[in-house]
């Protein structure tokens, strides 16, 4: 105590003061250490769609400027029949975590996990707290764009082998062992919805409802594998849009997911993602008819998201 180590004199002294130095020095690197894991477990709650207590009783909004996708995996039930339990949620397991590393990557959000689909979400309500203001839903659309595409690809490398997330390669040997596809399609719109906390007082999460919400999860149901559907007027926005100082949290990203920024500013970005990604041309593909549920249209498109030199 204090007390008595005011009544120490001398070496006796001395040795107080030091054994209360290695203790304070160990609590010191341990608080250091539990604050890294604490602040390393926010950041992966939040990339898989944490909120805080006060997003949990918030006032409902409306996101005028949102943008919405759905991924969901391709024949999921013919897959639950050909491979243990175990196995298919290693499989699914690893794909929400490429997902959710990849959403959180680029400033998205995982709004919810739906079984083997997922729900991602773009809006300024759950924007990174450094993030500039964005400058339009050009560049939200446009990173949506990246994210999913990114995702896409990095579960492709996943079936073949290459991915960091499986060193032993699992998944591939189980597309051989078993003679399986395993795909993902997507499906995205933008536009102006709720957002609020829903559910019970014991379970409640916070995410979006409204039209663009429902268009996005249509155009997912009537996709094709490794592609984001996508409707007309979204397309005419990538196809108008460029990559440059302009747009600055997508330009300190293409500097980011390159080695080098692009050669030139305004580059066309869906060039950039074609380069980006190395995807096989053409990269836009136009669909026939498509109809589920309340959704019909004739004029909807695929971004194709095949890597080149793909099997």
């Amino acid at each position: 105590s204090l007390a008595l180590l005011g009544q120490a004199k001398g070496r006796r002294a001395a040795k107080i003061i030091r054994r209360k130095e290695r203790n304070l020095r160990k609590a010191f690197f341990e608080m250091n250490e539990k604050t890294r894991k604490l602040d390393a477990l926010n950041q992966h709650l939040q990339a898989v769609g944490a909120v805080t207590a006060d997003q949990l009783n918030m006032i409902p909004v409306i996101e005028p400027d949102g943008v919405f996708a759905f991924l969901d995996m391709i024949s999921s039930s013919d897959l639950r029949s050909r491979m243990s339990p175990r196995n298919f949620f290693l499989v699914l397991n690893l794909c929400h975590e490429i997902t959710a590393e990849t959403a959180d990557r680029y400033g998205c959000r995982v709004d919810n996990f739906l079984g083997d689909a997922v729900f991602l979400a773009h809006t300024s309500l759950f924007d990174p707290p450094d993030r500039v203001a964005l400058s339009g839903i050009a560049e939200r659309v446009m990173i949506m764009t990246l994210a999913l595409t990114a995702i896409l690809t990095q579960i492709h490398a996943l079936t073949t082998g290459d991915h960091p997330q499986d060193p032993e390669k699992q998944v591939a040997a189980l597309v051989t062992t078993h003679d399986i596809t395993i795909g993902f399609r997507a499906g995205m719109s933008f536009g102006s919805a709720l957002v609020g906390p829903l559910g019970s007082r014991n379970r409640r999460i916070v995410t979006s409802i409204g039209e663009p919400v429902n268009k996005a999860s249509r155009l997912q149901s009537t996709g094709l594998k490794n592609a984001i559907h996508i409707e007309k007027k979204l397309l005419e926005i990538l196809e108008d849009a460029t990559v440059s100082p302009a747009y600055p949290v997508l330009w300190q990203m293409a500097a980011t997911d390159t080695d080098i920024p692009p050669a030139q500013p305004n580059v066309p970005f869906l060039t950039f993602l074609a380069d980006r990604f190395h995807l096989t041309s053409p990269v836009i593909r136009k669909m026939p008819p498509v109809s589920y549920k309340d959704f019909f249209s004739d004029t909807t498109y695929l971004i194709c998201c095949d890597p080149k030199g793909r099997s």
